[in-house]
């Protein structure tokens, strides 16, 4: 009796392992294929004025197609703001902030969970998922490098059973106010002065520090410069489109780039009351640098046309 019990539990152990092995194999060819495709993070900004906004977005490309995406969005939410955000085909998909961690140095770490599904029918072969528009907030200081991060990103192909895992993508912009300094010129009250005569434009953006993610140059008529021209009294230097700075050149009141004579004759009628040089003209006039504009700066004038003196 007791070798009847022996041979029937080793054979119940014999089907039990024979099962379990069978579940096994079936579970390890249970497998999700390898997904072809990337994602990539785009920003419509390299330098982001501070205090304005930019926008950041992920794309998926597939060429067979994906009906699905997962990723964890992360920033520092003490240097910028999630203001927007638009998700492909306008949907209602988005995701839950569910962690925010402060650092010892200040930074607010904010993390969310973005999810979005298309149905089994539709499939993207290559488009904008998230355009998320951030504003950088004024605290921030000038040069502040800034990072909008997607971890963990996944996409999936349900037709195919497939997926992709890409670790990380980051996008980095850097902060800046807009400003324009020189330690050869004078810089104050939207002006550029003490600009010497014959100063090519080329000249004059070697000996200017310009922090902007634009700028142009114009004549007192509102047309474009070239670099070899004649920096001229009443040009303008416009930064990001509103940051404007006039130049004053000294001695130019004639806004031709030169001292001389002519110059010479607009200041003599301005101390007769016959002209009225005003704003940078007038700052271009006082070649003495006293403050006034009178029969000391035409001799002045006079005399560095001769090559008498220097300004």
């Amino acid at each position: 009796m007791n070798i009847k019990r022996m041979i029937y539990k080793f054979i119940s152990c014999i089907i039990v392992l024979i099962i379990l092995s069978m579940s096994l194999n079936g579970y390890k060819n249970v497998s999700v294929a390898a997904l072809s495709g990337s994602v990539s993070v785009k920003s419509n900004k390299n330098m982001v004025r501070i205090g304005e906004n930019f926008k950041i977005i992920l794309s998926g490309q597939c060429e067979s197609g994906i009906n699905g995406i997962e990723t964890t969005l992360e920033y520092d939410s003490s240097k910028i703001e999630l203001v927007s955000k638009k998700i492909y085909n306008d949907s209602e998909d988005w995701g839950v902030f569910f962690e925010e961690e402060k650092g010892t140095d200040g930074d607010v770490t904010k993390r969310a969970n973005l999810t979005f599904y298309t149905n089994s029918s539709t499939a993207i072969n290559n488009a904008d998922i998230y355009e998320l528009e951030f504003k950088v907030n004024t605290a921030v200081t000038n040069g502040t490098e800034i990072a909008v991060n997607f971890k963990d990103t996944t996409l999936y192909a349900f037709n195919e059973d497939a997926e992709l895992f890409i670790n990380n993508k980051v996008c980095n912009v850097t902060a800046y106010k807009t400003s324009l300094t020189s330690s050869k010129y004078t810089v104050a009250n939207s002006k550029i002065s003490k600009i010497s005569p014959k100063t090519t434009i080329s000249d004059l953006k070697k000996n200017i520090n310009i922090t902007a993610a634009s700028y142009v140059i114009y004549d007192s008529n509102g047309k474009d410069v070239k670099d070899t021209d004649y920096a001229k009294t009443g040009m303008k230097i416009i930064l990001d489109g509103d940051t404007i700075y006039t130049f004053s050149v000294v001695g130019d009141v004639n806004s031709d780039g030169i001292s001389d004579t002519k110059d010479m004759l607009k200041i003599n009628k301005h101390r007769l009351g016959k002209e009225d040089l005003q704003g940078v003209y007038l700052e271009a006039g006082d070649v003495t640098g006293d403050g006034k504009v009178d029969t000391k700066d035409m001799l002045k004038i006079n005399k560095v046309r001769l090559g008498k003196e220097s300004l």
